[in-house]
């Protein structure tokens, strides 16, 4: 199983943990099978959520294709809750007592939770650093507008163009041409 989902892709892993999932909780009963629709929806939730089934520029391979370490890491855990799956799968089907694979595939599931909480944050920041990137570079054209904005609010415009305005002892009329 290792060497499949060392060669297989994030979404490839993802799709067979959630048909493992499914699988598992046919066999379950009452409580437990309960509990193994939540985690499967838990499941759902962090794929939808970090792209790991995506395909593409979406999904997790693309955009961590210059972080190997971490997709690894990822895949492994993914890896480890397919067979934590089967064991499940083969415990449910003979009978067995299934707790300890369920205590194994919360604790994985709630591993994938936290990492897809940091993948999130790390999309955020990395947006936020374009944000200030893009700033920086266009700054000049920000200046001018921000001296543009600044003229337009000093004048105080109306609806009907600028206020009248006295000049020594006079009235001056400024309206708008708009």
């Amino acid at each position: 199983m290792a060497s499949f989902t060392a060669e297989a892709s994030t979404a490839t892993v993802t799709r067979s943990c959630l048909e493992k999932f499914q699988q598992c909780i046919q066999h379950l009963q009452g409580k437990d099978k309960i509990h193994g629709q939540t985690r499967l929806a838990d499941l759902r939730l962090w794929s939808d959520s970090v792209g790991a089934a995506a395909s593409a520029k979406a999904s997790l391979d693309s955009r961590f294709q210059h972080r190997p370490n971490d997709i690894n890491f990822i895949r492994g855990l993914l890896s480890m809750l397919e067979g934590l799956l089967q064991d499940c799968l083969t415990a449910a089907s003979d009978g067995s007592d299934v707790r300890d694979a369920i205590t194994n595939i919360d604790s994985t599931v709630d591993s994938l939770a936290f990492i897809g909480v940091q993948i999130r944050r790390s999309g955020r920041k990395s947006r936020l650093r374009k944000a200030d990137d893009s700033f920086d570079e266009n700054r000049d054209k920000y200046r001018k507008l921000r001296a543009h904005l600044a003229c337009v609010v000093t004048a105080k415009p109306t609806e009907g163009g600028r206020p009248e305005m006295k000049a020594k002892g006079s009235t001056v009329s400024i309206t708008s041409s708009i």
